[in-house]
């Protein structure tokens, strides 16, 4: 099973599909002679496009280049990590699932803190901190917010895990009784209004 590739067939559909429509696909066709090589190159090329749409930075490119990295890496393992997972009947296994998840969740964070630096000298700076120094759990406006922040997460992660596994069961956002909808929809209202950003200057895409 994939990790990262099953994040970036759900995730950015309209972007990662124009790019496997006018990138990826033409460039595995042109470089099929070389077989797995060419699909390797191709996704790092793919990626490093998708890094420098996000803006033309040294910070972009290194995220693009970190995502290109984990699938072809996925890729170079697929066989053997099928075969693991058959063998030992991982497939159903919750805790697997869990651990896949977590997987995904640290690898893609981590290029993240590269995209979003300055530089990547802050970047290596932001890791030593990450793993050498210690300071207070909670900066800015305390535990408050990022409670709100957790609270919200947990109603949508909910809502996606019953829509995947449970899709008949454990409704929220369309469950037949008004009183459920209106509960779920006013909570993310509040959790929003506590703990959205408002400030047009913060969008990623700001200065883009």
């Amino acid at each position: 099973m994939p990790f990262l590739a099953d994040l970036w067939r759900r995730w950015h559909i309209s972007l990662i599909t124009w790019l496997t429509d006018y990138v990826y696909t033409p460039l595995t066709f042109a470089l099929r002679k070389y077989k797995l090589r060419g699909i390797l190159l191709a996704l790092m090329i793919t990626f490093l496009l998708s890094g420098l749409w996000h803006g033309a930075k040294i910070t972009f490119m290194a995220w693009g280049l970190m995502q290109g990295l984990y699938l072809c890496f996925e890729a170079l393992t697929n066989k053997q990590r099928t075969q693991f997972e058959k063998r030992f009947r991982l497939e159903k296994r919750w805790w697997y699932l869990l651990l896949r998840i977590l997987t995904v969740f640290v690898l893609f964070m981590a290029s993240q803190i590269v995209g979003r630096a300055d530089n990547l000298k802050e970047s290596l700076v932001i890791f030593r901190k990450i793993f050498t120094e210690r300071g207070p759990l909670f900066i800015g406006d305390g535990p408050s917010l990022l409670i709100y922040i957790f609270f919200g997460l947990l109603v949508l992660l909910f809502k996606d895990f019953t829509e995947e596994f449970m899709p008949e069961k454990l409704k929220l956002f369309n469950n037949k009784r008004k009183f459920v909808r209106i509960m779920v929809y006013s909570t993310l209202v509040i959790l929003i209004l506590l703990a959205g950003v408002f400030d047009g200057g913060q969008f990623i895409y700001f200065k883009f």
